[in-house]
């Protein structure tokens, strides 16, 4: 297999299934936005990234009953 040229770490493949309308969004926003030359899986594992900090800084604490921690540090 090839060498990865972008030094993008290991990955691994998963597919997904999204609602057409799902797919259209995260489109619209790549586009609008300064990763329009990302590919749209890139930028789809990206919005997932994002979300996953989120979710894990944000929400899961109350979801736990612990007050919200603080942001991590990239």
């Amino acid at each position: 297999m090839p060498r990865r040229k972008d030094e993008s770490g290991n990955t691994e493949t998963l597919r997904v299934r999204i609602s057409p309308e799902l797919k259209r969004l995260c489109n619209e926003a790549r586009m609008a936005g300064a990763h329009r030359r990302m590919a749209e899986s890139s930028f789809v594992g990206y919005l997932i990234e994002i979300g996953l900090k989120k979710y894990r800084n944000a929400i899961l604490p109350l979801e736990q009953g612990r007050e919200t921690e603080e942001p991590e540090n990239p």
